[in-house]
């Protein structure tokens, strides 16, 4: 199976860093030839459009398959606008598979889809799934869950953890922000964002290797980001204001990371007891680390995808992990 990824380049768009674990998996999945098209990648030629971008690379031959990273139309540079113009044609003759970032955005999607018509549509949240579904011709294009994955393992096991909790970017309770006056009598790192997002990712890892536990809220409440995959990845557990269907349903069991009901005073015991007893932080530290590393690598979803590209229409994410939750 022939494979084209259209996506900028993941370290100079923070948004599109795990296209880059999709393109790692893909190239060690068997049977798969996969070409990956962008702004800073090797050989990259500016200002083509789909069509040429094919031409280009395939001559007068076609992909099986076109993976195109939805915001690209959105990014200022011209270059990846222009990625997106002559989509329409190649789904005549290759499957076109949308991956979507941020699905609240209905309108925005629903003009792309009425212009595109991609055959198949990944999305991030369980709930936006049948929001799509519900937009959509069924007939002409499948939707379906693409739960958030890692590349790789980051846990550095013979760096100290200075900290205790670790809050960075959108940390709630309840809908309310919370600070470091919350978690008094806590060693709390709360650094500042980054304007450059070029350095920002290798900089969060490191970041969440000096801390025992990172506060991870849930999108709207109710849906599990990218930061409840990344922190077990890095040995680092995560602290939840509370239990919640799409955490339990397909990241993690509920004994895999801790929560604190709303209350931040318990939130602050929890983590003092784990400061006393070794034992108890290594061994949850150990059971999600494993989850993370069975469950949630980009391999597991590109063996989820290749079947859902060869007609297994209903395939589910959890059929291919490794550690039942």
């Amino acid at each position: 199976m022939r494979i084209l990824h259209l996506s900028t380049n993941p370290y100079n768009y923070w948004s599109t860093y795990e296209g880059e674990y999709l393109n790692e998996a893909l190239m060690e999945c068997p049977g798969i030839e996969l070409r990956a098209w962008g702004r800073f990648r090797p050989f990259f030629v500016p200002n083509l459009n789909a069509v040429e971008i094919v031409e280009h690379l395939y001559g007068n031959d076609f992909p099986d398959v076109v993976i195109v990273h939805s915001t690209l139309s959105r990014h200022e540079d011209l270059s990846d606008q222009k990625m997106m113009v002559g989509l329409e044609i190649l789904r005549q003759r290759c499957i076109l598979v949308w991956r979507t970032f941020d699905p609240w955005k209905l309108d925005y999607y629903r003009e792309q889809y009425e212009r595109y018509r991609p055959h198949i549509w990944l999305v991030w949240y369980p709930g936006y799934v049948k929001h799509f579904e519900s937009m959509f011709d069924e007939k002409e294009t499948k939707v379906y869950l693409f739960p958030h994955a890692v590349g790789r393992r980051y846990l550095n096991k013979m760096s100290p953890r200075p900290y205790d909790l670790l809050l960075l970017g959108r940390c709630q309770n309840d809908g309310k922000s919370v600070s470091k006056r919350d978690f008094r009598g806590l060693k709390v790192f709360q650094p500042r964002r980054f304007r450059r997002r070029t350095a920002a990712f290798a900089e969060y890892i490191r970041q969440l290797n000096l801390c025992k536990a990172t506060w991870s809220s849930p999108y709207q409440g109710k849906y599990a980001t990218l930061r409840f995959v990344e922190a077990p990845a890095c040995g680092t557990l995560s602290v939840v204001p509370h239990h919640f269907d799409d955490l339990n349903e397909y990241y993690f069991p509920q004994d895999a990371y801790l929560v604190c009901e709303g209350n931040l005073s318990k939130a602050v015991e929890v983590l003092r007891s784990l400061d006393r007893d070794k034992d108890t932080f290594f061994r949850l530290q150990e059971r999600a680390y494993k989850i993370v590393m069975n469950n949630h690598r980009m391999r597991n979803r590109v063996m989820y995808l290749i079947d859902i590209l060869n007609g297994k229409y209903d395939a589910d994410p959890r059929d291919y992990y490794g550690i039942p939750i």
